[in-house]
């Protein structure tokens, strides 16, 4: 009877741990940060869909098929595609970035100028930045809208 008791205790006990172990919440997953987003992890291409100046869209259809390749580290490369907006343009352009404010805006640094840009969006499918600046006294506001290829 003795045994009887104790293997009917030792069950309870071993049922009793498994239930608290199948109610212990399981850790949630992290969210990406916004390097992560921006650059899978080591780098990512995006796709330029629409650039809008002071509400109007000047989107090129040359410059359509470019892809902005962003890279951890703070690269990036410019691959204008094959449709040229001028018969100068390169290739490819080498340029760094980098993330601003927290994590709220980024500098995109080119061959001949530095930009300021405050992102609005960041996902994993799309980007979407804003640049607010003044060309001979007046204001003008460039959206830059990309999508992940």
């Amino acid at each position: 009877m003795k045994q009887t008791a104790f293997t009917l205790l030792l069950v309870l006990l071993i049922v009793s741990c498994k239930k608290e172990e199948a109610n212990t919440p399981t850790p949630q997953s992290t969210a990406p940060t916004a390097t992560e987003l921006l650059t899978n992890g080591s780098q990512k291409d995006w796709k330029l869909t629409s650039t809008l100046l002071n509400g109007s869209s000047v989107l090129q259809n040359c410059e359509k098929d470019n892809t902005y390749t962003f890279a951890a580290n703070g690269d990036k490369t410019l691959d204008f595609g094959t449709d040229k907006c001028t018969s100068t343009e390169p290739q490819k352009e080498n340029r760094k970035w980098k993330f601003l404010n927290n994590e709220k805006s980024m500098e995109w640094i080119t061959p001949t100028d530095t930009f300021v840009l405050d992102i609005d969006t960041l996902t994993k499918q799309q980007l979407k930045v804003t640049q607010n600046t003044t060309f001979m006294g007046n204001p003008l506001q460039f959206i830059l809208t990309f999508e992940a290829k």
